[in-house]
């Protein structure tokens, strides 16, 4: 059997095990920066997601697309499988700045759903994967699987909770870090654990929330470049609203994350406090968003420099028209620089997206995302481009075609980091 053969059976394998297997909406981790590890803290974006949330890569839903559901027992469980299969090019799968080595490439991505409400409580339980093969270059090839099961919990108009625990089986593609040595992808395996709550009703003058998380990442492979990349992070999250307007809050939050690295020669270890203020606000039907700027610090245990400085981080969602939305996405925040000699990494970065649906089956996308990163002590600053055009055609009310172009650039102060990426990538989505 050859390698591509090979890879076509673990796809359709996937695909088998996919549909007997029974799985929650499982939200995606934002993309860390391509020339560094991803260094997630324990609590991030809204806890919990339901049965939603698996569109295919950046472009927006269309009205009629619409997966059904099996209603199990007493109607109570309900079931959603679903599939994407996809097809692509990548002119530059190792990021490379000359040399670059490119190649076609097939993909599937099952996943499934079994969620249930009883009274006030929602309660997802799921299974999604991914497998990708690229047909000149099969070392490059990597398979990620996720399980994980969330809750939401209205208790009454005052207090509300939500919940989230997973686990992932995963690869960082060759290329999108500095740890890696080797021709094959590195293999993780990470355990999650997220619960927000608030207290005070929807409309209340003063809300209080607050967030708890754990996160836990060890690499299974190349352990001689890996190994000090195994981390955990414990992080605490406290914030108050304060309703100025019937539309608007202001509000104060305060972070602390520790974070606890496997391997002590590394010197990674370190606290993280973020202090914020900022307002939240649906001014208009059309116009709903949030920012928050503050301060940032991270007080390392041994001999790295510490960090102390600005952050901040917002977005704003403007729908002048039912059918068409734009958006803008910034912030400014600081990493720890595994696989580099830098002593920390600080990021900057503005997002802009346009989200437009033509017709009730067709609708696009088009962004924009610029990106500054600094490893200080380590004499290096990359500029990061990138542009995203898609578009999405609902063939029937259980199948959708959706293709998208991406273009990145990268120009480093070393040019051994620079690069130019074009991916084209089609996918089909069937529901049941």
């Amino acid at each position: 059997m050859n390698t591509q053969q090979a890879a076509i059976l673990r796809l359709a394998c996937l695909l088998s095990v996919g549909f007997t297997v029974s799985g929650v909406a499982l939200a995606q981790a934002p993309a860390a920066p391509v020339t560094t590890t991803a260094t997630e803290t324990a609590v991030g974006t809204a806890v919990g997601s339901g049965a939603e949330g698996f569109e295919s890569g950046g472009v927006p839903a269309s009205g009629q697309f619409q997966p059904g559901s099996l209603r199990l027992g007493d109607g109570n469980l309900v079931f959603t499988p679903m599939v994407t299969l996809g097809l692509g090019y990548n002119d530059n799968l190792t990021l490379a700045p000359t040399s670059a080595q490119s190649s076609s490439f097939i993909s599937a991505a099952p996943s499934l759903v079994l969620s249930a409400q009883y009274g006030v409580s929602k309660y997802s339980l799921g299974y999604r994967a991914e497998a990708v093969h690229y047909n000149s270059y099969s070392d490059y090839d990597y398979e990620n699987q996720e399980v994980a099961a969330s809750g939401a919990h209205d208790l009454d108009t005052r207090f509300a909770f939500n919940w989230r625990a997973s686990y992932q089986n995963q690869y960082d593609p060759v290329g999108s870090t500095d740890v890696s040595t080797s021709n094959k992808p590195d293999r993780y395996q990470a355990s999650n654990f997220i619960a927000a709550g608030r207290y005070g009703a929807k409309e209340a003058q003063g809300n209080i929330e607050g967030e708890v998380g754990y996160y836990d990442k060890k690499y299974l492979n190349h352990r001689a470049s890996t190994l000090g990349s195994d981390y955990a992070s414990l992080n605490v999250v406290g914030r108050f609203l304060y309703r100025v307007g019937p539309k608007t809050q202001v509000l104060t939050e305060y972070r602390h994350t520790d974070f606890d690295y496997s391997l002590n020669t590394t010197n990674q270890d370190n606290t993280e406090q973020r202090l914020l203020v900022g307002t939240r606000w649906e001014a208009t039907a059309a116009t709903s968003g949030e920012f928050k700027v503050g301060y940032l610090s991270k007080d390392y245990n041994r001999v790295r420099k510490d960090f102390h400085g600005s952050t901040w981080e917002g977005g704003l969602k403007w729908q002048p028209l039912t059918y068409s939305t734009f958006g803008v996405t910034t912030g400014r925040g600081a990493s720890d620089a595994t696989g580099t000699t830098a002593q920390y990494i600080t990021n900057s970065y503005v997002g802009l997206t346009w989200d437009h649906n033509w017709r009730s089956y067709f609708s696009t996308r088009v962004g924009l995302t610029l990106s500054d990163t600094t490893y200080v002590g380590g004499n290096r600053e990359d500029r990061t481009n990138e542009l995203m055009l898609g578009a999405s055609y609902v063939v029937s009310r259980w199948s959708r075609v959706t293709g998208e172009y991406r273009y990145g650039k990268r120009n480093s102060d070393d040019n051994t980091y620079d690069y130019d990426r074009n991916l084209l990538t089609v996918k089909l989505d069937l529901a049941f």
